[in-house]
C-alpha cells in the first residue's frame, strides 16, 4: 500500500483535517503525490500572474476556521500530460469522498450541481477543495 513521503505529508500542514483524511485514505487506494496544500497570498499572487491559479480568493488560503481548504494532487510517477490517470485519480477520489460523507469539488468539474459533465473552461484536474462553508465539526 502506498503512503505519502516527507514531502507530501508537510503539503499537508495546515489543510482541514477532513481533507487530510481523505487524502491519506486516497493514497492507500491509489499512488499520488501531494503537490500543493496551504499557500500564502505572495505564492497566490504569483500563481494568478502566472495563470496557473484564476483567484485571489483560493480555498488554498487559510480559511476563516483557520484551516486551508484545497490541496492539488497528482497521481504517482507525476506525468502532468497523462490526463487518464488524472480522470482516474478524480473518480476514486470523487468516490472516496461520497462514501465518506464528505463534500469535494474537483478542479475537472467545478459546477458540483449540475448533474452533465463538462469540460471547464479553466480544467484544474489536481485540485481538490473542501466544500465550505463546511457544517461537520472536525
Amino acid at each position: 500500500m502506498a503512503r505519502y513521503g516527507k514531502a507530501s505529508m508537510h503539503n499537508l500542514d495546515g489543510v482541514h483535517p477532513l481533507l487530510v483524511d481523505w487524502s491519506l485514505e486516497l493514497v492507500g487506494i491509489m499512488d499520488n503525490t501531494v503537490v500543493s496544500g496551504v499557500r500564502d497570498m505572495t505564492t497566490q499572487r504569483k500563481y494568478v500572474a502566472m495563470g496557473v491559479s484564476k483567484t485571489m480568493n483560493s480555498k488554498h488560503l487559510i480559511q476563516p476556521d483557520g484551516y486551508g481548504a484545497a490541496l492539488d494532487l497528482a497521481p504517482y510517477p507525476v506525468d502532468w500530460s497523462d490526463h487518464r490517470r488524472f480522470y482516474l485519480l478524480a473518480g476514486i477520489g470523487l468516490g472516496l469522498a461520497a462514501k465518506m460523507n464528505l463534500p469535494i469539488r474537483w478542479g475537472g468539474r467545478w459546477n458540483v450541481d449540475d448533474d452533465q459533465f463538462k469540460v471547464p473552461s479553466f480544467n484544474d484536474m489536481g485540485h481538490f477543495e473542501i466544500l465550505t462553508p463546511y457544517v461537520r465539526e472536525t
